[in-house]
């Protein structure tokens, strides 16, 4: 074609652009095909994953790549993550993303608080929590907590909460928030909302790229925790849910059904006169007892036994290797999410349709290999996800969702 130069403008543009698209497929599919499964690296399959995003995105994406580094006037939004024990807070830029539209730029500050669900806690004390959280992160910025030094503003914050599934108590976590002045404008989600998000996030910190949120759009999310829920989602489609009943009706394959299950061992084999094995011993240690008779006082005796109980699944779960019921556990757990995981894809009506999966909760997250053992499951009944991610911190979440909320 000779001299470069004498390209009309638009065919050189064109040409960068395809050049660009090539030189990312290239990247991803290095990326997608070094090293062995690790579900908290979230290994990513080019292929599978950016089939789906068009030439027309690429373009979009290249005419907004200047943009996309640039901070939206030194604006901030905030990320609040409540749950039963602690309360973590985040604070990030807010930068111009994928398309122009805004999106989380540099995590700036984190902080930390109590407890920070308004039911179990209270709400006086789940709000107190969640305001030390935001006032240690805003402290590192030396923003206060009025927002009154200097110029800059928290435009958006999110606030995720366990306990705060329902309208009643959303509305009147954000009414106290705004009055608190923690931001211009305050969303109040459940806990599992996040997740998705987050995965999206940490999918996008772990390969250095972003990635069009259409991908995370069509989502079933498993929390495997204290208990066990999951939750589906999908563009024009009302949200759908399985499990949640709680540990006296369901939570299969949570920690409180894993530890119940190592428990009630310990005591057939107490019954039975067997010896005791390796991980008997490690759960007597795990409740600070010395005997099996002195269960009944440790498990009946705390204000809490279901958080104590399901507190022993990483105990039991690090015996995988040596204990058969260990195994026999973390197989009947993976397949219990997989079920999860099918009545929510079934609600949604997926079929053949691709999907992303993400996952959090302290059973995934220090477990891997459950992770592994559902995605194989899944697979053999033609369900695998087109995207993987299990969430280290669903904070991040939070932080998108307070991004996407300037929008409204």
């Amino acid at each position: 074609m000779g001299d470069w130069a004498a390209l009309p403008e638009s065919s050189s543009f064109m040409l960068a652009v395809f050049a660009f698209q090539a030189s990312l497929r290239l990247a991803l599919r290095f990326i997608g095909n070094v090293g062995p499964f690790d579900p908290t690296r979230s290994r990513f399959d080019a292929q599978n994953e950016w089939e789906s995003v068009t030439s027309r995105q690429f373009v979009r994406g290249f005419l907004v790549g200047r943009a996309e580094m640039r901070n939206l006037g030194k604006r901030y939004v905030l990320g609040v993550d409540g749950g039963g024990t602690k309360t973590a807070a985040c604070i990030a830029e807010l930068k111009l993303g994928f398309s122009g539209k805004p999106s989380v730029g540099a995590i700036r500050a984190r902080g930390f608080g109590g407890p920070g669900n308004p039911l179990s806690g209270g709400f006086a004390v789940a709000c107190g929590n969640i305001c030390a959280a935001i006032d240690q992160a805003k402290s590192q910025m030396k923003i206060k907590i009025d927002g009154s030094t200097e110029s800059t503003t928290i435009e958006s914050a999110c606030i995720c909460l366990a306990g705060a599934g329902r309208p009643e108590e959303q509305h009147r976590v954000r009414e106290e928030m705004m009055a608190r002045g923690i931001a211009d404008s305050v969303l109040v989600t459940g806990d599992i909302e996040p997740i998705q998000w987050a995965a999206e996030f940490e999918s996008q910190q772990a390969i250095g790229l972003e990635i069009p949120g259409e991908l995370w759009e069509r989502c079933i999310t498993l929390i495997a925790g204290t208990g066990s829920i999951a939750l589906g989602v999908q563009p024009n489609s009302n949200p759908v849910r399985a499990g949640g009943w709680g540990y006296l009706l369901g939570d299969e394959g949570s920690g409180f059904d894993i530890g119940l299950t190592a428990l009630k061992d310990l005591c057939r084999a107490t019954d039975q006169c067997r010896p005791l094995t390796p991980l008997h011993l490690g759960l007597l240690q795990g409740l600070s007892i010395e005997e099996a008779r002195d269960l009944v006082g440790a498990v009946y005796q705390s204000d809490k036994p279901q958080q104590i109980i399901a507190s022993l699944a990483s105990t039991v779960l690090s015996y995988a290797e040596s204990d058969p019921l260990v195994e026999t556990i973390a197989s009947r757990v993976a397949y219990a999410w997989a079920e999860l995981v099918d009545c929510v894809h079934h609600q949604l009506g997926l079929h053949e349709k691709p999907f992303t999966l993400a996952i959090a909760g302290g059973i995934a997250v220090h477990s891997p290999f459950l992770a592994e053992r559902l995605l194989k499951i899944l697979e053999e009944r033609s369900m695998k996800p087109s995207l993987f991610r299990v969430v280290q911190h669903p904070v991040h979440g939070a932080l998108t969702m307070a991004a996407r909320n300037t929008l409204s």
